[in-house]
């Protein structure tokens, strides 16, 4: 008997996953497809991706042409699990409003949407409540928006309960409520939601509806920044700067500023380049320095650009003109590296 597994995975939004487990064949009784015992289950899911596996354990006492003929037949399997979730992708009403949605036909993925959204598909209403938050393809109705992320969040959607936690805590389509929008966010925040988690502690750090608390937002800020969360990398960065919530330390400090500056937060750019211009937890470099301000400068407008673009002035002046070309050299090497080139 050989013994092996033969998995199929079929994850597209609003589809079934089918998944075959502990498959038993008798290669005696067959030489082109054997007799098997299997079970199988299915269950819903919604994710975006799909795939296809076949996993074969095979003793080694089953002879050469039995072998070649099973691992044969598998192929074939997987050939039609691909050919079949391909298949199902291209037909699927979920992927079809997303699609709308990306090449910016917002009408008709408001259509595609809404029609899932009324059958009770979690995932269409959270897309839907934030096209009406976003004002795509209808006016702007955040108490809409709120309608369909409470229906979502209901249901356990993660997203969902996010986004009425930031309805809850900026009052919009709601009355601005802080602790309301701490529930929602820790619901979420449980269920591993980094930029729930990173809310969290937002909330904390700065004490509303929550007495402030640093160290518990440094506990939510590490939880996201370990998921590679460039925004709690970045809070958690200034944690350690400041000293709140957790012992002052430069060169901590520097270490998440840059993890998240090489992801391309800004704040962090800058950060980062303030510390590089004043010495802190890094050696003295204004060339670095220069750099990280070009590139949060290019990225960013408004207030964080001004900053950027100022602080850059006004180190500028103690530089050399070489000193200024090799920085402008690195920034866009950086740049076109898409931050895996900085030093």
């Amino acid at each position: 008997m050989i013994n092996f597994r033969l998995q199929f995975a079929h994850r597209k939004a609003s589809q079934w996953l089918v998944q075959w487990d502990g498959f038993r064949a008798f290669p005696e009784r067959s030489t082109l497809f054997p007799t098997a015992e299997f079970g199988f289950k299915t269950s819903r899911i919604d994710s975006q991706e799909q795939t296809c596996a076949i996993v074969m354990l095979m003793q080694p006492t089953v002879s050469n042409d039995m072998g070649i003929a099973i691992k044969t037949n598998l192929l074939l399997l997987a050939i039609l699990c691909l050919l079949g979730t391909s298949s199902f992708a291209a037909s699927n009403p979920f992927d079809d409003a997303t699609a709308a949605y990306e090449r910016g036909d917002y009408v008709q993925a408001m259509k595609l949407f809404r029609q899932l959204a009324a059958q009770g598909h979690q995932w269409a209403q959270r897309r839907l409540g934030a096209m009406y938050a976003e004002g795509k393809g209808v006016p702007q109705d955040y108490q809409e928006a709120v309608k369909w992320y409470r229906l979502a969040a209901a249901e356990g959607n993660v997203p969902a309960q996010y986004s009425l936690g930031l309805a809850y805590e900026k009052g919009q389509g709601v009355p601005q409520d802080y602790q309301e929008a701490v529930k929602w966010y820790r619901i979420a925040a449980a269920r591993d939601d980094e930029w729930a988690q990173t809310r969290l502690g937002a909330i904390y750090a700065e004490g509303k509806g929550v007495p402030q608390d640093y160290q518990e937002a440094v506990k939510w800020y590490r939880l996201a920044a370990a998921q590679g969360y460039a925004p709690a990398q970045s809070s958690l960065g200034l944690a350690y700067e400041k000293g709140q919530g957790v012992p002052q330390n430069y060169q901590e400090a520097v270490k998440w500023y840059r993890l998240a500056a090489a992801q391309g937060n800004q704040f962090a750019q800058i950060n980062l380049g303030v510390m590089y211009t004043n010495g802190t937890g890094v050696r003295q470099d204004y060339v670095r320095a220069h750099m990280w301000f070009t590139l949060a400068a290019a990225a960013v407008s408004g207030d964080s650009g001004d900053t950027a673009t100022k602080n850059r002035d006004e180190i500028a002046p103690k530089m050399t003109a070489e000193q200024i070309a090799t920085a402008q050299e690195m920034a866009r090497r950086c740049q076109e590296s898409k931050f895996k080139n900085c030093d």
